[in-house]
């Protein structure tokens, strides 16, 4: 009877296996292909536990979404921000560079800085 049951086990384990390669590959296959630069602004309130694990799910999905062009995650303080949520991000940036802290005030001056037309006269 045991040995029933491990087989059975072992059977719904291999098709959940098969499952989830199958899932990859599709998911693999179907992925977008990103050619520009894009930008995610995330206004970041709240719990400050939060913070590091908001960045972690974000970076992951630009990460799944793929492509060759540049990302940045830009973080804009909400009305309850914190210092402790500031030195979050701080620290979550020093090891990813590609997300930033920035105030409302100096979108503008970033998003021209980063993604203004180079070639233009």
């Amino acid at each position: 009877m045991l040995e029933m049951i491990c087989r059975i086990l072992i059977v719904l384990l291999a098709i959940v296996g098969v499952a989830e390669l199958v899932r990859d590959f599709f998911s693999w296959l179907l992925r977008p292909d990103f050619k520009g630069d894009a930008a995610l602004l995330l206004k970041m309130d709240g719990d400050t536990r939060d913070t590091e694990y908001i960045l972690r799910c974000v970076q992951e999905r630009f990460h799944w979404f793929g492509g060759r062009g540049r990302r940045w995650i830009v973080c804009i303080p909400g009305e309850n921000f914190t210092e402790d949520q500031k030195k979050s991000i701080q620290l979550f940036s020093s090891c990813h560079p590609a997300v930033k802290l920035c105030e409302s005030g100096d979108l503008v001056g970033f998003f021209e800085k980063e993604f203004a037309n180079k070639e233009r006269m």
